[in-house]
């Protein structure tokens, strides 16, 4: 902790050396995220109390993708968040970025830095904004990273992504209580309407629905499918209909699990619902159950409560979902945390968690 705080205030330091301290009334801002689905998912509160704050001002959102193939932040944001949203390449080079931020002359820039950031990151970021003409900047921050980790994981009170990303807006005075669940998604009435008329279709009773999201980009943070279908049968025989969602290349995981289930009340809608589509069957559901992955958040994001099965790869209570609308099982094991995305130990910590865990649970109640 010591360590952490040291290198946060050089970078705090610099910091008032460099940039103008008067953030009252600018004219232009910049946000910038790195990261796709759930990491965009996460700053939503954040930019809404950004929104709020500062009304009549032009705001540009930068946000660089890990994969140019993945869910980008302009796929979920509301168009009222912002007047201009940019979404890099994966590749954007530095000398690409630097020509393009340096043109707009911003008189703050909200860097809603990642996890991870070491201070080398940092001090580049810092001299990369100076050089660009940035006047202030808010948000760059040291945080525990896999150097030490055993250490962090003993010694440091982590919190979630969301609510580390709105404390930052506290040096600026900026009002937060009132967005800590505010997430300004794009509208999905019509997407309600098309999702109700499927599910009518299919014969699932939306009163009885559970939607299930299976399967995550890692390996080291998937449930089996075994797990999977014996939990299905279980929903099934309380009274509950299944909807399970994912990307069309996950359709691979799911589809054998609707096979094995066998039965008219679980269907998969992978591959076939657009992401919006997804929010709307998540709104339309009494709950989700879900593996660490990025429509986990979007379950919280349209106020449905979430039931997530956390592998213990990274750091606790991270990527949570917030204790309002979102239960977490999580089994600890000697390796965590390991940041590992292939498990040498047949994801040991995952398969840990029983169905029992999830049935038992007050979320869960005969139909």
């Amino acid at each position: 902790m010591i360590l952490i705080k040291i290198q946060n205030y050089i970078i705090k330091f610099i910091v008032n050396i460099l940039f103008n301290v008067e953030h009252d009334k600018p004219k232009k801002i910049a946000i910038y995220r790195f990261g796709s689905f759930g990491d965009s998912i996460v700053t939503f509160p954040t930019i809404k109390a950004i929104n709020q704050h500062y009304k009549n001002v032009t705001i540009h959102i930068y946000n660089k993708p890990e994969n140019d193939n993945l869910i980008k932040m302009n796929d979920l944001l509301n168009d009222n968040m912002y007047d201009k949203l940019i979404t890099l390449k994966a590749n954007t080079s530095i000398k690409e970025f630097y020509s393009i931020v340096k043109k707009e002359k911003y008189d703050i820039w909200f860097e809603l830095s990642s996890a991870g950031l070491t201070l080398s990151k940092a001090l580049k970021k810092v001299l990369f904004l100076k050089f660009c003409g940035v006047k202030s900047i808010n948000g760059l921050e040291v945080t525990p990273n896999q150097f030490l980790a055993k250490y962090y994981k003993r010694n440091y009170s982590f919190i979630s992504e969301r609510e580390r990303l709105l404390k930052h807006l506290d040096t600026f005075n900026i009002e937060t209580q009132k967005c800590h669940l505010n997430f300004p998604l794009k509208s999905i009435s019509e997407n309600i309407k098309k999702v109700e008329g499927q599910l009518k279709s299919d014969n699932i009773d939306r009163k009885k629905l559970i939607v299930l999201i299976t399967k995550s980009k890692r390996d080291s943070t998937t449930w089996s499918e075994n797990n999977w279908i014996n939990l299905s049968n279980q929903l099934i025989e309380k009274g509950y209909h299944l909807a399970l969602i994912g990307a069309p290349s996950d359709s691979i995981f799911i589809l054998p699990i609707v096979k094995k289930v066998n039965s008219q009340y679980i269907k998969s809608y992978a591959g076939i619902f657009s992401v919006l589509d997804s929010a709307a069957l998540l709104k339309l559901s009494r709950l989700a159950i879900s593996v660490d992955t990025g429509p986990m958040h979007l379950a919280y994001a349209v106020g449905t409560k979430v039931i997530s099965l956390f592998s213990a790869r990274d750091y606790i209570e991270k990527w949570y979902p917030p204790k309002e609308l979102g239960i977490v099982i999580r089994k600890d094991i000697k390796c965590s945390p390991c940041f590992l995305d292939d498990c040498p130990i047949s994801n040991e910590c995952m398969n840990n968690i029983e169905c029992v865990d999830i049935i038992q649970l007050d979320y869960i109640d005969d139909k």
